[in-house]
């Protein structure tokens, strides 16, 4: 222990160590009196921040519409929907909660912490950030490097905004193509090119000064289910999970590129047939620390999904993991629940079912690794983030990327290219992200319009309703191309069946542009098929451009799984 962690927390109260072991939610850009509450009375450590919403609401069904697990607002917001901000915008937002942080007397800094996934996958929806290629697409770039240097130039930006710590890379070898939540989140299906781009990533966010966690422990990549929504009984046996599974935790662990890990809320069998593994000390202590040799900060995915909270109950669901062998608790509801699960730890410190020994091991582990990260010492900095996210290299990389990243995975009957003279409809999902003139829901049909005017332009929601499935029938009744988007994102309803519906007119051809090389968007019926890993703006106007033969694709399949003929 350091003279300064030692020093600071000689000083420190029960409740303020308890309240360091917290990550909370902050949504959208208004400090609510519940946001300072956190800060000042809870003594948080840090937060998870998700500017694409107003508020964290509930988790629900994207089958069934089911609330599974109900978190009540803490605003009166009536959409969840984000606020338009630029990167330095949003930046005094993030000094404003450091201010108010070091309004504590022991000016101990928050850890300010975001999920990157790329892809659809990205939470930060500021205006202007550049959302990079999922990770399956850089693993399709087919070049190590491009994971360092995304994960460095994205650290930078993150710095310059004032962020710390990122929940990536995921380490996840995602060996089941049906899997809803995984998918291309992973790099690949092959556990050896996980752990070569992991620790390439890895070591791109440490150079920037950003502390990654790798995810999600021991393996999410194995089961037909999304434990956002439900609990998983992962039966994997001990012997596939220990050579395919945790290779990549040992590879970075060995080499010290994992200052933190998050564990999945799935139970595994292999391991502890009774407990979710973020609540399992067979899992987090003697798995992960003692047989594994883990030695930095275990954080929780949030502690509000289904996965752990219909088990256990989100208050009890902190003092179990806590127990098990968990550092941070991961929360992204900002509402009562801060409270509420604050003084359920101090009531197990209490009871004794938590001791104050352990609290102090996890404080110090925390600490020590703000400290390291340089947190203590560097306040703010003078960076403008709008010009880290724009800069010439940024650009050039992402337009690279664009082309490596793209590929034609399957054209049966040769539709590709598209001539100018062709008259097509190009139905086009709307974005779920923050739009702004360079990045909007009509990008491709704004970029094919630069190929050719003979196309006809159909937006639809990004999982179709029923007005949108009698809108494209219409529609596509009055042509014979059809280039149409199919991107898929966890937690939302698949589109397939309105795919399968087009294709079996035989008399139509179609070109289906999606983001995965899955069943999740890729119907079997499909016989022309583009799969882009990235939805930015240079994405689509390289897409445009291939479309139309203009350009070539340079991505390599990135998985042993093949698509069905």
């Amino acid at each position: 222990m350091s003279k300064l962690v030692k020093n600071i927390m000689d000083k420190m109260s029960i409740e303020q160590k308890v309240g360091s072991l917290f990550t909370f939610g902050f949504c959208g850009n208004i400090i609510s009196p519940i946001v300072k509450e956190a800060i000042l009375k809870y003594h948080c450590g840090g937060f998870r921040i998700t500017p694409s919403m107003k508020n964290f609401g509930s988790y629900v069904s994207p089958d069934t519409g089911e609330a599974l697990v109900v978190i009540e607002q803490g605003v009166g917001y009536k959409s969840q929907r984000g606020i338009y901000m630029t990167t330095n915008e949003y930046k005094k937002i993030i000094e404003e909660l450091q201010s108010i942080a070091r309004q504590r007397e022991l000016d101990i800094p928050l850890h300010i912490s975001f999920d990157s996934e790329g892809g659809g996958g990205e939470l930060c929806t500021i205006a202007k950030y550049i959302r990079w290629q999922s990770q399956m697409g850089i693993r399709a770039a087919d070049n190590p490097e491009y994971a360092y240097k995304i994960a460095l130039l994205a650290g930078r930006q993150m710095k310059a905004m004032g962020l710390t710590s990122v929940h990536s890379p995921v380490l996840d070898v995602n060996v089941c193509p049906e899997n809803p939540g995984c998918g291309v989140r992973a790099f690949s299906d092959r556990a050896e090119d996980v752990a070569i781009y992991g620790e390439q990533m890895a070591k791109g966010y440490i150079d920037a000064g950003i502390i990654p966690a790798g995810k999600h422990f021991p393996n999410l990549g194995d089961n037909k289910e999304d434990s956002h929504y439900g609990l998983i009984t992962v039966t994997t046996d001990r012997e596939t999970m220990m050579k395919r599974d945790l290779l990549p935790y040992r590879e970075l662990i060995k080499k010290d590129l994992l200052p933190a890990i998050m564990p999945a809320h799935n139970i595994y069998e292999a391991f502890d047939s009774e407990d979710v593994a973020t609540v399992s000390k067979k899992i987090l202590t003697d798995l992960l620390r003692d047989e594994l040799g883990f030695k930095g900060v275990i954080t929780t995915d949030s502690i509000t999904m289904a996965g752990v909270a219909v088990k256990y109950g989100i208050e009890d669901a902190c003092t179990l993991a806590l127990s098990a062998g968990a550092d941070l608790i991961l929360m992204k509801g900002d509402n009562h629940l801060n409270g509420d699960c604050f003084n359920r730890v101090l009531q197990a410190i209490d009871s004794g079912k938590l001791s104050e020994k352990e609290i102090d091991e996890k404080v110090e582990r925390v600490l020590s690794m703000k400290e390291k990260f340089g947190m203590f010492t560097e306040k703010t900095t003078d960076e403008n983030p709008d010009e880290m996210y724009y800069n010439k290299e940024v650009i050039e990389l992402n337009e690279e990327l664009a082309r490596k990243t793209t590929l034609i995975a399957k054209d049966t009957n040769g539709i590709l290219p598209i001539k100018p003279e062709d008259k097509i409809l190009l139905i086009e999902q709307e974005r779920r992200t923050t739009e702004d003139t360079d990045s909007h829901s009509a990008m491709l049909y704004k970029k094919c319009l630069e190929q050719s005017t003979n196309i006809e332009f159909l937006e639809v929601a990004f999982s179709y309703d029923d007005e949108d499935i009698e809108r494209i029938r219409n529609k596509v009744a009055e042509y014979d191309l059809i280039v149409m988007t199919n991107f898929y994102s966890r937690g939302t309803a698949q589109n397939c069946d309105v795919v399968n519906e087009i294709l079996s007119d035989k008399s139509k051809k179609l070109v289906l542009i999606t983001n995965t090389p899955y069943p999740t968007s890729i119907p079997k019926s499909a016989d022309c098929i583009v799969v882009s890993f990235g939805q930015e703006t240079s994405n689509l106007e390289f897409i445009a451009k291939m479309l139309y033969g203009k350009e070539k694709c340079e991505g390599v399949w990135p998985i042993e799984y093949q698509l069905q003929s």
